[in-house]
């Protein structure tokens, strides 16, 4: 690692010292190309250049809105192509100039592995911390499930205790019958009271039923919809980690 970094800073040096040099070698040939343009006008062209321009302005006709508004956009344009050549020029002058300071003072600059590193444990936190999301989560359908497997069970042991009762029912229907049969030679009326005593059993024993079917047959709605809901979950946890470990590998192959 201290190998790589002294390569990081030679290579750092050699780049800025390069930089260095071609700034200073820049700078000098836009002095003698600004020298270039910097002459001195006799005072007879002066002359003969302004009488030049008294006779053209003369001749010419006056401008139209057209004309104006061009000579206007072109102005601007050309100002804010100005301005904007003058601003990279700054920033491109600080920047060297920081950089020479910097390799004036020894100070070391980040290279493009430091920044890689960086990158690379940013990357790993991001992916850990995602990692303890989707487990954390895990760990909460696991917890749901188990809750619903339980609702289940009680589900279950209190339909077989309302077996049980439909049991004692049919027995005591049984029982009334036999006392139907028993009671034969008794008045009609006994009789009447029984059948409709009956009746109200046989009407309290069918809507228990009924009420058993409804709730379990919601209860395995639930657990169906529980299940399903679980699998898509699980699969796209699958999916979710299958990436991450595909991302990992590439990231240190890379």
């Amino acid at each position: 690692m201290d190998s790589l970094n002294s390569k990081d800073d030679k290579f750092t040096t050699m780049t800025d010292s390069a930089q260095l040099k071609s700034f200073i070698l820049n700078k000098n040939i836009n002095i003698k190309e600004k020298s270039k343009f910097v002459k001195i006008i006799p005072q007879n062209l002066l002359k003969i250049s302004s009488i030049h321009q008294l006779k053209k302005q003369l001749t010419l006709t006056l401008p139209t809105d057209r004309s104006s508004n061009l000579s206007r956009e072109n102005e601007q344009f050309n100002d804010k192509f100005l301005v904007e050549n003058i601003e990279k020029k700054q920033q491109q002058l600080k920047h060297k100039t920081s950089r020479f300071k910097n390799l004036l003072n020894g100070r070391r600059i980040k290279t493009s592995g430091d920044h890689f590193q960086d990158y690379k444990d940013e990357y790993k936190k991001v992916v850990e911390a995602g990692y303890n999301e989707i487990e954390e989560n895990f760990q909460f359908c696991q917890a749901s499930l188990h809750e619903q497997r339980q609702n289940l069970m009680n589900a279950e042991i209190e339909l077989q205790e309302n077996q049980k009762e439909l049991e004692l029912l049919q027995d005591q229907i049984s029982t009334l019958k036999e006392a139907i049969f028993l009671t034969k030679g008794q008045s009609k009326k006994s009789l009447n009271d029984i059948l409709f005593r009956n009746r109200l059993r046989q009407n309290k024993e069918r809507k228990l039923t009924q009420e058993l079917l409804e709730f379990v047959n919601h209860l395995s709605i639930q657990y169906d919809y529980h299940i399903s809901s679980l699998k898509e979950y699980l699969q796209s946890f699958k999916t979710e980690l299958s990436e991450i470990l595909i991302e990992n590998e590439y990231t240190e192959k890379s």
